[in-house]
């Protein structure tokens, strides 16, 4: 067992279908430079939109067991999107980031 403490990255997204996994990549690369001293989770919260930006995350969290998902039933905006990653996160310290 670890005794790094975790933190998570909450990104809450909508409609971010070209961009998102550069985000990812860039993220990752980023959170490599300091995973010595922590254990890094990202939670993806997606609002409902109308691409495919859930369907890229899938497939990343399907490769990277450090990414979870969720998914809003509906348009719920930017800070529900935060507060739903919040109630689902345990970890000691959490980082909100915008992925556009």
């Amino acid at each position: 067992m670890s005794n790094k403490k975790t933190v998570t990255i909450l990104s809450p997204v909508y409609n971010e279908s070209e961009g998102i996994e550069n985000f990812y990549k860039a993220l990752k690369q980023e959170l490599k430079k300091i995973s010595t001293l922590y254990d890094f989770s990202i939670l993806f919260i997606a609002d409902k939109g109308s691409d495919d930006t859930f369907s890229k995350l899938e497939e990343i969290a399907e490769e990277d067991n450090s990414v979870s998902l969720i998914f809003l039933s509906s348009r719920f905006g930017h800070q529900m999107s935060l507060v739903a990653g919040i109630d689902h996160s345990y970890s000691d310290a959490i980082i909100m980031m915008d992925c556009d």
